[in-house]
């Protein structure tokens, strides 16, 4: 910066940043299951970690299919996977409406339909849900809700026909805060499992 006759640096800022791993019980021993995980970017990683999430490796940033495929295929050994796909989180940063809602068909297509091809939907459940909205009006984060849904054969349907944010406001689920998708989704999911499964 000198060299360029620019100001100097007098701090470095880090976002979020921490000294030491925050203290949270394995996600493992909190619900008496075998959580796993497939993601891409550091945070996700970071977390994984700090939650003793086993991660698995499945191709880059839009390898859809093959991350539904490892998925499926994990579910032989683990009882949830955590997979976290970013694609359209991009979009709503660059306000581009048109390309987040091409990108969440994309997902729908090449991540959730060889998911659903590869996975006994009477014995596994699919949540979906985003960890925050990113509306495109405002290029950034936002803290709107956002839907959630719990979807398997054994789960009786409430009525909503589509995974959008007014027909969320319909569904059984109702409101959550962000720590509480998860448990309230194994509630919900042990309520109506048969018990053969």
């Amino acid at each position: 910066r000198q060299e360029q006759n620019k100001k100097q640096l007098s701090c470095i800022l880090l976002r979020d940043a921490g000294n030491k791993y925050p203290e949270v019980p394995p996600i493992n021993e909190k619900h008496s299951m075998k959580f796993s995980c497939i993601v891409d970017m550091p945070v996700e990683l970071g977390i994984s970690e700090v939650l003793k999430m086993k991660a698995f490796e499945a191709g880059g940033l839009t390898d859809y299919e093959e991350k539904a495929r490892v998925a499926a295929k994990a579910m032989e050994t683990q009882n949830a996977i955590y997979v976290h796909l970013k694609g359209p989180d991009e979009f709503g940063h660059d306000g581009d409406a048109i390309g987040k809602m091409k990108n969440i068909e994309e997902i729908d297509q090449r991540f959730f339909k060889t998911l659903v091809e590869n996975i006994d939907s009477s014995k596994v459940a699919i949540i979906i849900s985003a960890d925050h909205s990113t509306p495109c009006i405002n290029k950034g984060h936002s803290d709107d809700p956002v839907p959630v849904i719990v979807s398997a054969d054994f789960i009786k349907n409430d009525g909503t026909t589509r995974m959008t944010e007014n027909q969320a406001k319909k569904g059984s689920i109702g409101l959550l805060q962000g720590s509480e998708v998860v448990t309230k989704s194994l509630e919900l999911i042990r309520s109506q499992i048969e018990p053969n499964h």
